[in-house]
C-alpha cells in the first residue's frame, strides 16, 4: 500500500495566484502525483517482479472509494503524509492517490460486475459501514433496491 501526493499545502498559496494559473498549478499537481504512482509501481516491480497491479479506490480498477478509509488506517496516512481523507472519502489535497500494492506470478485485473443483496450485507458488516454507504460509493447491486 502507499499514498502519494503532489500538492501538500497547495491550497495555503492559493492567493499569490490569479485563477487560471492556480488551475493551472493544480493540474500540474495532480499530473504530478500520477507520476509518483507509476514511479511506486516501478520499485515494487524492481524489489518484487514484474507481476505487480496496483489497486487505487476510485480508480476503474477499485471503483469503490471507501477502500482508502483501510489504506489510511494502516499507514496511518493523515500522520504520515500530510493527506486527509474526508468523511465522504476525498483525499485533501485532490492531487492525491491511496493504493493496494499486489504481486504474484497468476495476478491480473478482472471484473467481479454485480453483486447480490446477501454480499452487500456482509461487505457492510465486515467493512463496518452502513449498506447505503457503499450503494452510494458505487458498489453494483443486482436487481432493485
Amino acid at each position: 500500500m502507499y499514498i502519494v501526493s503532489g500538492g501538500i499545502n497547495l491550497i495555503n498559496h492559493k492567493d499569490k495566484f490569479n485563477d487560471e494559473d492556480f488551475l493551472m498549478l493544480n493540474f500540474l499537481a495532480i499530473r504530478l502525483v500520477e507520476a509518483f504512482s507509476s514511479k511506486m509501481k516501478l520499485l515494487m516491480k524492481d524489489i518484487w517482479s514484474d507481476n505487480v497491479l496496483c489497486f487505487a479506490p476510485g480508480y476503474p480498477s477499485c471503483p469503490n472509494h471507501l477502500h482508502k478509509k483501510g489504506i489510511f488506517n494502516v499507514l496511518k496516512g493523515s500522520e504520515n503524509t500530510g493527506v486527509e481523507l474526508t468523511p465522504s472519502y476525498m483525499m485533501i489535497p485532490e492531487a492525491s492517490i491511496s493504493s493496494f500494492v499486489f504481486e504474484s506470478e497468476d495476478i491480473k485485473y478482472f471484473n467481479v460486475g454485480k453483486i447480490g443483496e446477501d454480499q452487500v450485507v456482509k461487505i457492510s458488516n465486515l467493512l463496518k459501514c452502513k449498506q447505503e454507504e457503499l450503494i452510494d460509493l458505487g458498489l453494483e447491486v443486482l436487481g432493485e433496491r
